[in-house]
């Protein structure tokens, strides 16, 4: 896990990333879209009009991330 964390990190490189891991994306209304692995979930707002991800949501991907790893 990166600490501080990055504030540079575009949205469809994690995406591409989670789909390689075996994590499921869906896709839902508006810019709403979900991380699912399992019975786990991490929804959350694609961002726009910029690519990058907010600080916190890149915070809320890693502990999502850290909390399912067993799950893979």
């Amino acid at each position: 896990m990166t600490v501080p964390v990055l504030a540079s990190i575009e949205f469809d490189e994690v995406a591409r990333c989670l789909q390689a891991m075996g994590y499921e994306f869906q896709q839902r209304e508006g810019s709403r879209v979900a991380f699912i692995i399992k019975n786990e979930e991490l929804p959350l707002h694609k961002p726009h009009p910029q690519k990058e991800l907010k600080k916190y949501v890149v915070r809320n991907l890693q502990k999502f991330i850290t909390n399912t790893e067993d799950l893979l």
